[in-house]
Order: structure tokens, then sequence, then C-alpha cells
């Protein structure tokens, strides 16, 4: 009797083992899940909505160290936005009254490109590129406009007004050090205002590319500066500022 106890233990003693062995194999070949937490985005859409004003910075690429290039395209009805290369926004223009580009101590580039319909009509564009880099603004050939306005000097943001037979649209910015005015406009006019700018007018780069360039300088800081080159218009060119009368004068 003791010889079958003895053998009946031994044999529930293997079933337990080889039952251990089975959940150890069980588990070693189940998958391990870990949640691992992905870079947050922000993805701007308002095709639900209407906004009043559409914000965009770089993200976590502000402050980098790495130049960040904001670009804005005009497609018939729809602006899109896009920061280094990734799209961040598509809003129809009748949604939108302004978008303001938010620069950081990285050199910022915007470029605004109009592929059709008016430049960004009716609309307030503001590039804040801030106070640190080398920051440079470019508007890219696209509907031709009737006027092109500029306005330096107003408590330290600058102007540009877009006028045509449809509407016009406003471009403010500042900590900007280089504009590239690639738009085919009828008349351009150039407004400084009472700050003392010393004012250059000369060639772009050669006598056909059909470019000239503005170099503005604050006479209190000569090194600091504000080259602005344009495509020539097509009628007329005028330079003006304000005098203490309130007057234009050429």
């Amino acid at each position: 009797m003791r010889v079958f106890a003895w053998l009946h233990g031994l044999m529930a003693h293997s079933r337990r083992a080889r039952s251990r062995a089975n959940r150890w194999d069980r588990d070693s070949l189940a998958p391990t899940l870990r949640v691992k937490r992905l870079e947050e985005r922000r993805v701007l859409n308002a095709d639900a909505a209407p906004l009043d004003q559409l914000v965009i910075d770089a993200g976590s690429d502000a402050g980098d160290g790495q130049a960040d290039t904001f670009h804005i395209e005009q497609h018939a009805d729809h602006v899109r936005i896009s920061v280094n290369g990734q799209e961040v926004s598509k809003t129809p223009l009748g949604q939108l009254n302004a978008i303001t580009i938010q620069g950081s101590l990285d050199d910022d580039i915007l470029i605004a490109e109009f592929k059709g319909g008016e430049p960004l009509a009716g609309l307030e564009l503001l590039f804040d590129a801030g106070d640190g880099g080398h920051d440079a603004f470019t508007l890219l050939d696209g509907a031709p406009v009737d006027e092109v306005n500029y306005h330096f000097g107003d408590e330290g943001t600058n102007r540009i007004e877009l006028v045509s037979a449809e509407g016009s649209a406003t471009i403010s910015y500042r900590g900007v050090e280089a504009v590239h005015d690639q738009l085919t406009a009828q008349d351009r006019n150039f407004r400084f205002g009472e700050d003392g700018q010393n004012i250059a007018l000369d060639d772009a780069g050669t006598a056909a590319d059909d470019f000239s360039r503005l170099v503005i300088k604050d006479a209190g800081d000569l090194q600091s500066e504000l080259v602005v080159s344009f495509k020539n218009p097509l009628d007329s060119l005028e330079l003006k500022h304000w005098t203490a009368a309130g007057k234009l004068t050429r």
C-alpha cells in the first residue's frame, strides 16, 4: 500500500511541475505591452468653426537654435500654413479675420505665397519675429495688385498695405531685418515717419533683374537696419515722409 501511495504522490508532483512549466512557456511567449507617450503636436483646422484670430508658432522647435520657416499659401479660398515643412492649418478665407505668426530667438523666415485669388483679401497678417536672430519675410509673386504701400516707423511695427479692386489686406511685421517683395504691382509707395531714418535706394542685384533695394537705418542706431528688396512697379514709385505738420512730402 505504501508503494502505491508513493507512486500516486510522485505522479501528482509530476503533473504540478508540468503545469508550472506550461504556464512559464505561455508567459514567455506572450508579448510585453508598453505605452509610449508620443510627442505633442498642435494641429489647427478651422473648417468647422469660424476663427477671429489664428496664432501660429514653432512649438517645440522655437528657441532651439535652428532656423524656423513659416509658409503661408493661399489656394483660391483657403489658407494653408506650414511650419518647418509640416502643415498645421488649412482654413477657409471666409472664416479668418487675422493671422499672427509668432517667432522666437531663432532665425525666423516667413514666406507668403499667393497662388490664386486676391492676396489674403480682407485679412490682417502680423509677423512678430521677436528680438533675436536674423529674421526675413518673403512675399512670393502671384495675383497682381494695384498698389503696395509701405509704412515705416509706426511704434516699432512696420506695415504693408496691399490694394486691389476687390479690397485690401494689411501685413504688419516687427523684428525683421530683411523683406523680399516679389509681388507684381502697378504702383509702389514707401512712407516714412519722423524717426530720423537714413534711407538709401539702389539696385538689388543686376540692372536687368527688375528689382530694387531700400536700405533703412535708424539714425540713433546705425547698426540696426532693414533691407527691403522689391520688384519694380509697372507704373509709379514714390518715397515720402511725414513732416511735423502732418503732411506728406517727397
